[in-house]
């Protein structure tokens, strides 16, 4: 699977209001929401089935990203966002630091291999020599979707 299968212009945003997990995972839901056309996404139940994945264990892996998911009903893709914080946010991450860039994963409850394939698409972007470094830099939408872009290409197998 490839970042821009799940990530779109629509779904890409700098400069978050939200400051805190839950509020981030909330804004990044209501884009994917109003961005794409999800035909039964109800907001607070996905923010709850995320929030839920992160009591399990944190999705913060670490050099300041985290890619929060859940599985949900009713859902036929992976649909995704992503966004820059515009201060670190706290998020529990396994080094203990604070996250500035965020993935948030919806895929289908009933296709976990969509899920899956999502995350090690994120996976393998975010291990990619400079690739965070380029994000944190990017300015604006464009700039980083032609980062996904890149990072699609360069997937073995993509």
């Amino acid at each position: 699977m490839k970042l821009c299968e799940f990530l779109n212009k629509k779904c890409v945003v700098e400069n978050l209001k939200a400051n805190e997990k839950k509020s981030v995972i909330k804004e990044l839901t209501d884009l994917i929401r109003t961005a794409s056309p999800v035909d039964d996404l109800k907001v607070v139940e996905a923010v709850e089935a995320v929030m839920a994945r992160e009591k399990v264990g944190s999705t913060g892996i670490g050099g300041g990203v985290a890619v929060p998911h859940a599985k949900l009903p009713g859902l036929t893709r992976v649909y995704g966002a992503f966004c820059k914080a515009r201060q670190p946010i706290e998020f529990g991450s396994i080094d203990g630091e604070p996250v500035d860039l965020i993935f948030l994963l919806l895929s289908p409850a009933g296709d976990p291999a969509a899920g899956q394939e999502a995350l090690k698409a994120v996976a393998a972007a975010v291990k990619r020599a400079n690739f965070c470094k380029f994000l944190r830099h990017a300015s604006g939408p464009k700039e980083i979707l032609d980062l996904f872009r890149e990072a699609d290409e360069s997937f073995p197998g993509a």
